[in-house]
């Protein structure tokens, strides 16, 4: 696990980078983008890319439907499965509502 502050780079071999925000290295509630480039055994480098993780002070509502498209008066799935709850908490109640 590593720390990171803004305008930090870590280098390495490996694929992936695990975050541990810390009191040195805090994230406010908010947007958090980084930034990834690929060197090869050449030494070219790649063009950079870039995602956003979001940090939130609530629950997050997810929603999955399966199918997607269904024919006229068929059945689907409305799935809240992978709604998350804050920090220490669990989900009590998913409130669904039909918004047309």
């Amino acid at each position: 696990m590593a720390e990171m502050k803004p305008g930090d780079v870590k280098k390495g071999p490996h694929p992936t980078l695990s975050i541990t925000p810390s009191a040195s290295a805090p994230f406010k509630v908010g947007r958090h983008k980084f930034k990834l480039q690929v060197k090869d055994s050449h030494g070219q480098v790649s063009d950079p890319v870039t995602a956003e993780v979001q940090v939130v002070e609530k629950p997050r509502a997810v929603i999955d439907i399966d199918p997607k498209t269904v024919g006229l008066n068929k059945p689907f799935t409305l799935s809240g499965k992978r709604s998350t709850a804050t920090r220490g908490s669990r989900i009590v109640e998913y409130i669904w509502e039909r918004v047309d």
